[in-house]
């Protein structure tokens, strides 16, 4: 059992910059991310921050400073599970948007309620505004919705970024940047994965976290010693299997696999960790050279993804696939 799907929330001070680093896939952290715009309605947000201030200029009003422009919502879903179409995900939003929409409104009477009860008191001075309800098509016009489709990734999940204003109507809508709203994005999630996807998250069992309980109450020593354990009784089978694999060629789909699992780590590793880009780089290699001969089309295909990788980052000789390649396709020519 999961007690929800995750959502994380985040205020952000400025918002434009944050938006672009969404949508820009020649990001290097976007490496293996597809992206695909769901909702963009970032200029309506940027006006309505503009807009606010003129209005306040308009009527003579001083202060009033936002220190958050706008509210930041990661929603992702575990990689073991139906992963959404970018449909699906523009339904699970509308859903979540809808749960949202309420609460704001529901928190906005009860704190303009409050305020119009203190105004009875004479020796009340500092009145704060009536904040105005919004409806959905007003909360959907000042949204982002970005998804990241991370299933080229080696373990992200993907997940949407989905960015609300703090400003509607020349206001700062107070109960969109507090934990009511949050609270509320949770539950309409939970109610829309189950809608959409079929998927209860009262029924689904997480794999091993390191954020379970487990690994919170052991000592950080502890936990670094246990990995360095796991890392070094992986790199002892790793070797093993490699052996079985340069002296049994038929067991090919090995190698390949071992390719795959290589390149995310080399990528991470170049022009940062000299040593280990290396080490990878010839376990790519020799992966390679072993599969050329007879996995012809699954050869050419690595080839040209580490062509590309290595086009993109430009890694010295050293920390290169290809340099140290002993084997190469043999490209038939053309008969005449």
């Amino acid at each position: 059992m999961l007690k929800n799907w995750l959502v994380k929330t985040q205020q952000k001070e400025t918002i434009s910059t944050h938006i672009n680093y969404l949508k820009n896939e020649n990001r290097d952290s976007h490496f293996y991310t597809k992206i695909d715009v769901l909702l963009d309605n970032s200029k309506n947000i940027i006006d309505a921050i503009e807009d606010r201030k003129q209005h306040r200029r308009d009527h003579g009003l001083r202060g009033g400073a936002v220190k958050n422009e706008a509210t930041s919502m990661i929603i992702s879903l575990p990689r073991d599970i139906k992963q959404p179409t970018p449909k699906e995900w523009s339904q699970m939003l509308n859903i979540v948007l809808t749960g949202v929409c309420e609460t704001i409104n529901k928190d906005v009477d009860k704190q303009n309620k409050k305020e119009l009860e203190k105004r009875n008191d004479s020796n009340y001075k500092s009145k704060k505004s009536i904040q105005p309800n919004i409806t959905l098509k007003e909360l959907k016009a000042h949204c982002v919705a970005v998804l990241h489709d991370e299933s080229s990734s080696s373990n992200k999940s993907s997940h949407v970024h989905l960015i609300l204003s703090n400003i509607i109507k020349n206001e700062v809508i107070k109960p969109i940047s507090q934990i009511g709203v949050t609270y509320s994005a949770k539950n309409s999630f939970n109610k829309a994965v189950k809608r959409v996807l079929g998927v209860d998250h009262m029924e689904y069992t997480p794999k091993e976290s390191k954020f379970d309980k487990t690994f919170k109450d052991k000592p950080l020593y502890v936990v670094r010693e246990e990995k360095a354990r796991k890392a070094e009784e992986r790199t002892k089978k790793a070797n093993a299997l490699y052996d079985k694999i340069k002296t049994n060629y038929s067991d090919l789909l090995i190698a390949v696999d071992n390719i795959k699992k290589d390149i995310p780590a080399w990528i991470k590793s170049i022009n940062i960790n000299l040593f280990f880009a290396q080490k990878k780089s010839r376990s790519i290699a020799e992966n390679l050279d072993l599969i050329t001969d007879k996995m012809p089309k699954e050869t050419a295909a690595l080839e040209s993804e580490i062509d590309i990788i290595e086009n993109k980052l430009n890694p010295p000789e050293s920390e290169k696939v290809t340099t140290k390649r002993q084997r190469r396709r043999r490209v038939t020519k053309p008969k005449n």
